[in-house]
């Protein structure tokens, strides 16, 4: 065909192959110890925040939370008791019916009798952390990528149980030459194939330029957001861009 030659920015264009990843992903593990007696869960599965996911056997926990409530309310009665010998005591001391320093043993006993009832609630309540912490519940909404445990299984704190990844936070990772890095910065315009169609470009920013992360391979980093949320894409899948560069250079096209 014929075309008319024009003056333009002469422009290079860079062929991109990376990975989609997520902002968030994390390999979730219970906070205590305990055998495995309900799975809500499983690989795929879409959660959102605050749901439970897994439920450790909390009859022990529960136990030992009922021994701490009935012994704050023991505390709270004995408490109570010395407090009302106390005001007694101090009405009578006026009357010289009653010895001072019989008032003082009692002020000494209600304040001793004060400090076990604050031990005793900050027990109860070590307790009830300690039986809320046999849930596992979802940190941020996501999909469920392994489940690494499964009923009848025995449990520690920090043993990962489940990888959940966050799916609405996705971005493009791709490793360029560092002879790209002087002419890359934050806001770059990159493009980037449809997974189904691959003549349907969309446009994407580059959010973050890390200079240095394979040293052996004289590469670095490049975190590519999507202008627009992508339902195609998927953590771990594939991806291919096109990163256009500015030469400085103008020249008849």
């Amino acid at each position: 065909r014929v075309d008319q030659v024009q003056e333009q920015a002469i422009q290079r264009v860079v062929q991109l192959t990376g990975t989609v990843t997520s902002a968030r992903s994390a390999e979730l593990s219970t906070a205590t110890g305990g055998l495995v007696t309900a799975m809500h869960v499983d690989a795929g599965s879409e959660v959102a925040t605050g749901e439970v996911l897994l439920e450790l056997d909390p009859a022990l926990a529960q136990w030992q939370w009922q021994s701490a409530k009935a012994g704050g309310e023991a505390a709270r009665i004995a408490l109570a008791g010395w407090r009302r010998r106390l005001e007694e005591a101090r009405t009578l001391a006026p009357q010289l019916t009653i010895a001072e320093s019989v008032v003082r043993d009692l002020e000494a006993e209600t304040a001793q009798d004060a400090a076990e009832l604050q031990r005793a609630e900050a027990e109860a309540g070590y307790r009830k952390g300690i039986l809320d912490r046999h849930q596992l519940r979802a940190p941020f909404p996501g999909m469920v990528s392994a489940k690494q445990t499964e009923l009848g299984e025995w449990v520690d704190p920090g043993q990962p149980v489940l990888t959940l990844v966050a799916t609405q936070e996705l971005r493009m990772d791709f490793p360029v030459a560092e002879d790209y890095l002087a002419a890359v910065g934050l806001g770059t315009p990159v493009s980037y194939p449809l997974r189904r169609n691959a003549r349907d470009k969309r446009p994407g920013l580059v959010s973050t330029v890390v200079p240095v992360t394979d040293p052996g391979a004289r590469t670095f980093l490049l975190r590519v957001q999507a202008r627009e949320p992508d339902p195609q894409m998927i953590p771990g899948m594939s991806a291919r861009a096109q990163l256009t560069l500015d030469t400085s250079r103008r020249g008849l096209t």
